[in-house]
């Protein structure tokens, strides 16, 4: 390079030498001009650049290269050390090379401007992913841009494709961008607008589109943003936010397209499903960067084909409490009301939580508190649990006539267990007199069960099970075992054995279902591969359990067999001596029964 001063001149300038890169630069002191040019022919950056090799990130785009025309020229006060005018511009090509791109893509620019404004006559990026181009301007006072965009591809790295046209036009005070539509592959939004208003110390912004992949819903699913930020000293931040008539199904579709390989596949697979869910929310939203809360006041979500199944709350909160109300749900004749909160004033680490809950008019009321490593929950029905968190998870719940209800019954249930988890052994249950009831009085016979036993990863084991009705009571064990090797299911056994605790009445069934192939599950696989063998009888079986009108004598005996697959089973029923009354009338029957690939086969029958 070459610096030389003389005639109250100061040059700069650098020649081509093994670099195509050359700066001619000059202060004139006699009229305060300055004037640099700039050229480079194709120059690679790299080799100018060393990159050491911990920079990935920037080795990346070796090879890339640049060709530059640029010039700049300003009129500078040297009693003030500053520049009162500036005129500059900059015609560019680059050659953007990157070991993620499929191919180069060559970066064109060309552009002038002064202290005032900045004119981009083109701008243009076109590769094997991505083709835009800009034309437009930006006025730097009152910081409003203006021009096109045009995007007629850039393909994700997931192999979606984007495609749109934004329009930016200033406004009296700030500027808007709108897009009429936005592609992802062959889905669209519509009417997209964004609409920026800065100030001094403050920028309002507002955020729409429209939604209209459903057609025949007589309203397009609409979004709204708007907000503001305030800088400064004492800086804020507001948003508010609205979903109307939005289907959860091009929810899911417009996340998908951004997703990688297999969450996209799934989201895409589970979109068909929620085709003919709707929602509609609002949200409020203030922070100063230091605290922030919310308000949401309206959700509603609903099935748009069915009737009765909806859900509605509100939701409101802070960085030290949240709190949600008005929750109902409707799912056919099934209803539910809640609201609950929670108080983390103290930190996640410790906090108290509420809930006040009726499902199909039955009241729930529960409240806790959590610690570092406890939880503890009280409510209704002397409901009590505790859960300590250590190497393992340790606990115990117990609650007595806790009602669910089924159809128009209700049921009651009581127990008092115990559990722990850890990742060496799974879960295990110590139940302790678990009983069921049901209190409500539509089931004349009055069922009653009572069990206790354990659990574990392995399956259930019932000890001193009891079962009893107006009618008898059956007393035994049962166990239900599982299997798997590997991941993949085995086999399954299932074993009851029941008699009266006064009479001869008894029930013994045991029964194996198991996957002799090995083979990964499926409902294919489950009916024509898994083998079932099972065999199982009935004495003095009192049929009064499951019939009205019935008296002692009036009982079941038999036994059954069965094996083979579900989809071409062998069975065999024969039924001993046995009666029951239809009408007031005894009727005794007896026979036996075969089923096998040939239909139903009956032999011996007699009524």
């Amino acid at each position: 390079f070459l610096l030389n001063y003389g005639s109250k001149k100061l040059n700069f300038k650098t020649a081509h030498t093994n670099i195509p890169f050359s700066v001619n630069a000059e202060a004139d002191f006699n009229s305060n001009l300055l004037s640099l040019h700039a050229n480079a022919d194709k120059l690679d950056l790299f080799k100018v650049l060393k990159v050491k090799k911990s920079s990935y990130a920037l080795s990346d785009f070796a090879g890339t290269n640049v060709t530059l025309r640029a010039g700049l020229e300003s009129k500078f006060n040297p009693d003030a050390g500053s520049l009162d005018s500036i005129e500059y511009a900059v015609d560019m090509g680059t050659q953007l090379f990157n070991k993620k791109l499929s191919g180069p893509i060559l970066v064109k620019a060309d552009v002038l401007g002064n202290q005032n404004n900045v004119t981009v006559r083109n701008f243009s990026a076109l590769g094997k992913q991505i083709d835009a181009k800009f034309t437009g301007s930006y006025d730097i006072k009152n910081m409003q841009p203006s021009g096109v965009l045009e995007l007629p591809r850039l393909e994700l790295s997931n192999g979606g494709v984007l495609q749109t046209e934004v329009y930016i036009d200033p406004l009296k005070k700030g500027f808007m961008c709108f897009a009429p539509q936005f592609f992802m592959d062959d889905r669209s939004l519509t009417a997209i607008a964004l609409t920026v208003l800065p100030s001094t110390n403050s920028v309002d912004f507002s955020f729409e589109f429209d939604d209209y992949s459903h057609s025949d819903y007589e309203k397009s699913g609409h979004v709204k943003i708007d907000g503001s930020y305030l800088a400064g000293k004492n800086k804020s931040v507001q948003i508010s936010a609205s979903m109307d008539d939005m289907f959860l199904d091009s929810v899911v579709l417009s996340s998908a397209f951004f997703m990688q390989g297999g969450l996209s596949s799934t989201l895409k697979n589970s979109a068909s499903s929620l085709s003919s869910y709707i929602f509609s929310n609002e949200i409020y939203f203030t922070s100063d960067f230091k605290s922030f809360s919310f308000n949401a006041p309206f959700f509603l979500f609903a099935n748009t084909k069915q009737e009765r199944q909806l859900i509605s709350f509100s939701a409101d909160g802070s960085n030290q409490t949240a709190s949600l109300s008005n929750l109902d749900i409707q799912f056919g004749e099934h209803t539910a009301h809640a609201s609950a909160g929670i108080d983390f004033s103290d930190g996640f680490n410790n906090f108290n939580f509420f809930s006040d809950i009726t499902v199909n008019s039955l009241p729930y009321r529960l409240n806790g508190s959590y610690g570092s490593n406890w939880l503890s929950v009280s409510g209704d029905y002397n409901f009590d649990a505790t859960v300590q968190f250590a190497d393992s998870i340790t606990g115990s719940v117990q609650f007595a006539s806790l009602p669910f209800s089924a159809g128009k019954s209700i049921f009651a249930f009581s127990t008092a267990t115990t559990f722990a988890f850890s990742r060496e052994d799974g879960i295990s249950l110590e139940i302790g007199d678990f009983e069921v009831d049901e209190p409500s009085g539509l089931l004349s016979f009055k069922p009653h069960l009572a069990f206790s036993g354990r659990a574990n990863r392995y399956g259930f084991v019932f000890d001193n099970l009891v079962y009893s009705d107006t009618v008898s009571a059956l007393g035994g064990n049962a166990n239900l075992l599982w299997n798997l090797n590997d991941g993949i299911f085995d086999s399954i056994i299932f074993d009851l054995n029941a008699k009266s605790l006064l009479g001869k009445e008894a029930v013994v069934l045991n029964a194996r279902f198991n996957n002799p192939q090995a083979l990964p599950f499926s409902i294919d696989a489950v009916k024509n591969d898994f083998y079932l063998s099972s065999e199982g009888s009935v004495k003095a079986f009192n049929a009064g359990h499951f019939m009205s009108d019935q008296n002692g004598d009036n009982t079941l005996n038999g036994e059954f067999s069965a094996s083979g697959t579900l989809s071409n089973p062998f069975v065999t029923l024969n039924v001993a001596r046995s009666s029951v009354n239809f009408g007031g009338y005894p009727a005794v029957f007896y026979g036996g029964i075969v089923y096998d690939d040939s239909g139903l086969n009956a032999s011996g029958i007699n009524l």
